[in-house]
């Protein structure tokens, strides 16, 4: 059976929480994750195979749109 790619929206990936879950699916999935942060300069660096960076605020409706159109 072929397993279906999956992508993982983590809002506030620079958060105790988001920097958990984003080492939690890169660590124990072959998930594409999309992480959104006011900041995403302080994501380090990034799994170039996997990760994808896009900044904005769960604050601002326009940004939560476009992640949602985006994806």
């Amino acid at each position: 059976m072929n397993k279906q790619m999956t992508n993982v929206l983590i809002i506030g990936a620079t958060g105790s929480i988001g920097s958990v879950t984003r080492k939690y699916f890169l660590e124990n999935t072959d998930d594409q994750l999309t992480l959104m942060s006011r900041y995403p300069q302080k994501l380090g660096q990034l799994n170039e195979c996997r990760e994808h960076a896009i900044a904005g605020s769960v604050m601002e409706q326009t940004d939560v749109r476009r992640l949602l159109y985006d994806i």
